[in-house]
């Protein structure tokens, strides 16, 4: 893991993505992102840590037994 420090107003880059702090309060930290529109980018809490699952099982169908 990489931990920097940035005071309001620099940034950095992660790849094609600059990363620059915009705003702090506290605790709290306002990032702004410029990225590529074909860059994905998520909230680590909206990001699922389970293995995925084929499209059946996620919406709850069962699929027929194979017979060999």
């Amino acid at each position: 893991m990489l931990a920097i420090t940035r005071k309001v107003g620099e940034a950095f880059r992660v790849g094609d993505a600059i990363v620059k702090i915009t705003k702090t309060a506290g605790q709290t930290v306002r990032v702004s992102i410029e990225a590529p529109p074909s860059m994905l980018i998520l909230r680590e809490e909206l990001v699922s840590h389970e293995p995925p699952q084929p499209l059946a099982q996620r919406l709850g169908l069962r699929m027929p037994q194979r017979s060999e």
